[in-house]
């Protein structure tokens, strides 16, 4: 299983989290969200794979972005159609599809979106679009039935690693971890990271 560590904006700390082996890299660039990449300068990375997340974006922006930042996937935290995913998909970017999950939650609305997305990402229902720093319950993932691959996410910390292991969902391929492991917003303790990850990756 991979590991996505998302909302990250500082140099030093992006550097020092791809050394401690993580998969993934998600930056935001969603204005609205706390960690928010703002107008730094694209840091590059050579081990991980490099994930833009937009809400409800333009399709030119997410163009212009991902061609700057050197995105490998492209992750959709908004309202976004399986049309518009497809288009982002037309680009040659890799697409993640992130829904807000809790009990009334309709896992049928998913099949429309099958052939457009790689991934599916699971997060939990709040006021936010992700980032809401709680866990929603996983036996709701027992409902799911497609074909699609997908990530969990949603209030993951350090304390939850063996609940994870102990998952028994064939499709489940990563965890997208953030505000469990900050110390302020865009800053993780990479000590709690590094840890988390050594443990999920084995």
């Amino acid at each position: 299983m991979k590991v996505k560590v998302c909302g990250m904006r500082d140099p030093q700390n992006i550097q020092a989290a791809e050394a401690s082996g993580v998969d993934l890299m998600g930056f935001i660039f969603y204005e609205g969200s706390s960690r928010f990449v703002g107008a730094m300068d694209p840091v590059m990375t050579t081990k991980v794979t490099r994930v833009g997340v937009f809400v409800n974006e333009e399709i030119e922006r997410i163009q212009h972005i991902a061609r700057q930042w050197q995105l490998d996937i492209i992750q959709l935290h908004g309202d976004e159609s399986p049309s518009f995913c497809q288009q982002i998909k037309n680009l040659g970017l890799r697409v993640v599809k992130a829904f807000a999950i809790d009990e009334t939650f309709d896992f049928a609305q998913l099949r429309d979106y099958g052939d457009h997305v790689d991934y599916f990402l699971f997060d939990t229902k709040g006021t936010n679009y992700g980032g809401n720093g709680v866990l929603f319950d996983w036996a709701l993932l027992s409902k799911y039935n497609e074909d699609v691959p997908f990530w969990l996410s949603g209030g993951i910390h350090p304390g939850v690693t063996e609940a994870i292991s102990a998952l028994d969902l064939p499709g489940l391929v990563a965890v997208d971890v953030n505000s469990g492991f900050e110390e302020e917003p865009g800053y993780k303790n990479i000590k709690k990271l590094k840890r988390f990850t050594d443990e999920i990756h084995h």
